[in-house]
């Protein structure tokens, strides 16, 4: 989505991004600084989230177009011919009405959290067989385009208008045997020790660029 960094609240001034927008810390991850109130609906409530990330994660905001659709993500493996995993959903059909459709922090990390339950992944998720593709697509043009070898996972929202967005590429996903990648290869018929194997096997014949090994080398 279209997007801005703001390093201080003066570039609040030439602010022209249409609204809703979505306000992020530039520099993090794990939804760390994601917030109900990081969706912002008009102008007038832009400064408070956006000063919250400066002060409290001393680091630029990043405010981007917020895309009010469905959620996906795409986990792939492997180098110039990468496998494309199922996809998954996040399902927010069960937020409470008011909240905004977002895995803020404590939907995704506070287990003891009502939010955290009403915002579970499904994978593979149900899609009509052309939109699944167009989704698969789009994660794998974006894995190629920076370069990703071995594995990673592209975070991706689609528009009511069926536009895939993507949010982000995630180069180092986790790995734990309860995490999403691992999820989605278990939904391509993939146990985690083969999981693992096949990641381990692929940096064997790869090497750490992507670029085959050379006896001798």
């Amino acid at each position: 989505p279209k997007g801005v960094v703001i390093k201080s609240l003066a570039d609040l001034k030439g602010f022209d991004l249409d609204f809703p927008v979505i306000v992020k810390p530039a520099s993090e991850n794990a939804s760390l600084g994601i917030t109900p109130r990081s969706v912002v609906r008009d102008r007038n409530d832009l400064e408070e989230p956006v000063r919250m990330v400066l002060e409290q994660y001393h680091q630029p905001a990043l405010v981007e177009r917020f895309i009010d659709g469905r959620e996906f993500n795409v986990a792939l493996m492997g180098g110039t011919e990468p496998v494309v995993l199922p996809v998954a959903e996040i399902d927010y059909s069960g937020l409470p009405k008011g909240l905004p459709r977002i895995l803020f922090y404590e939907a995704k990390w506070m287990e003891d959290s009502p939010v955290y339950h009403q915002t579970p992944a499904r994978c593979p998720a149900v899609l009509k067989p052309q939109i699944e593709e167009r989704i698969r697509l789009v994660a794998r043009r974006a894995y190629d385009a920076l370069g990703c070898t071995g594995y990673a996972r592209v975070d991706l929202r689609m528009s009511t208008t069926g536009r895939v967005h993507v949010l982000e590429v995630n180069c180092n996903p986790s790995l734990s045997p309860t995490a999403g990648f691992a999820r989605s290869a278990l939904a391509a018929g993939l146990e985690y020790d083969q999981l693992i194997e096949r990641i381990l096997l692929d940096a064997f014949t790869t090497g750490h660029a992507g670029v085959p090994n050379r006896p001798g080398k």
